[in-house]
């Protein structure tokens, strides 16, 4: 092998090394923190994330509003796989399934402003009961942030 051709071996894999970007070469790469999802985003993309609603707001008479405490909510994947809407199951003891349908988000600063409609068709109900809701959450924190506003449509 020439000389001069061993040199330019040399020299262009220590080009090479000084090119690769520091985390090509790292054996344990750093996690990168949560980030909040993309406004738009589906959260059924989201399994992992389950919420502890603090107040949540719906209806048993169009005309008049409840607030109900102690609502819980995990992700699930959408009962229709045609379906782009991002289904949840929301369950209350004594009150039966709710699921959550047209799930958007919007990213705020660091706040996310998630917003879906509420269906309720259990019960005595003869048409579905949307209730909008808007509620605030942190990652950092696991609860949410939020007081409720709703709208109730026939």
């Amino acid at each position: 092998m020439p000389h001069h051709f061993s040199k330019t071996l040399w020299l262009g894999l220590i080009w090479t090394a000084l090119l690769v970007p520091d985390h090509c070469w790292a054996t344990d790469p750093v996690q990168p923190a949560p980030t909040l999802p993309a406004a738009g985003t589906e959260i059924s993309r989201y399994t992992a994330l389950e919420y502890r609603l603090i107040n949540a707001v719906y209806s048993q008479d169009p005309q008049a509003l409840v607030v109900a405490d102690n609502f819980s909510y995990q992700s699930t994947e959408s009962p229709d796989p045609l379906s782009k809407s991002a289904w949840l199951s929301l369950q209350r003891q004594q009150t039966g399934t709710y699921h959550i349908r047209n799930l958007t988000v919007r990213n705020m600063d660091n706040i996310a402003v998630v917003s879906f409609v509420l269906d309720k068709s259990l019960g005595r109900y003869k048409k579905p009961l949307s209730t909008f809701i808007t509620d605030i959450w942190q990652p950092n924190q696991p609860q949410l942030l939020a007081r409720y506003a709703a709208e109730v449509k026939n």
